[in-house]
């Protein structure tokens, strides 16, 4: 199998729905919720939640890639490295990689961002609903901390050896290596220059 940059491409509906989460910043920062709200809405394509559910429930060969893998062991949790990762170190991810996934490219936001939506428009973001019945776009734009030599086989938690990703690629991936995911090193490509800053501070 080849090696390539990302499982699966998020769809072209997610960027066109993340310029509506825009749209509906804009209008919350003018106190109009009704707008901000059918933004919101508006933003809830299926077709997202089919791309996130494509790489995140269940293996499949065409996707994640042959089921034999270059065997590198687990190494033992009394040797790993230290796991937590600071608010600081978060920080300076989000702002390092500019709030984009460094493997497919898709638009992030901080989890405060996403958890704000969800608490000023419960309706619209179905926030009481299971994991696959919320919001598809929501769900797949909280900026996850990845370890790019996974953790549990030897990874240190540091800027150098993290990158910010959405929940797909994170989950994907688990815990292979990117050999063994057949996957391109993301430090390896030039970060994304976009004018997305995770609508940080949006939603106060």
């Amino acid at each position: 199998m080849n090696v390539r940059d990302c499982f699966l491409s998020p769809p072209d509906e997610a960027f066109i729905a993340s310029d509506m989460l825009a749209r509906a910043a804009d209008h919350f920062s003018r106190n109009e919720m009704e707008l901000a709200r059918d933004c919101i809405r508006s933003a809830d394509m299926p077709e997202i939640l089919k791309w996130r559910r494509e790489v995140m429930a269940g293996y499949k060969p065409a996707i994640h890639g042959p089921g034999s893998k270059p065997p590198v062991p687990s190494v033992p949790k009394s040797e790993r490295h230290p796991r937590y990762i600071s608010a600081d170190l978060k920080r300076r991810l989000l702002e390092r990689d500019g709030y984009i996934c460094r493997f497919c490219g898709m638009r992030l936001m901080h989890q405060i961002t996403c958890k704000r939506i969800e608490t000023s428009f419960p309706d619209a973001t179905k926030a009481s609903l299971p994991n696959w019945e919320r919001h598809a776009l929501i769900g797949g734009m909280v900026a996850n901390y990845d370890h790019v030599l996974p953790w549990s086989k030897g990874g240190e938690t540091t800027l150098g050896n993290m990158v910010i990703t959405c929940p797909p690629c994170n989950y994907g991936r688990g815990e292979w290596t990117l050999a063994e995911a057949h996957l391109n090193d993301p430090r390896l490509r030039p970060i994304s220059s976009t004018d997305w800053m995770g609508l940080d501070g949006a939603f106060q």
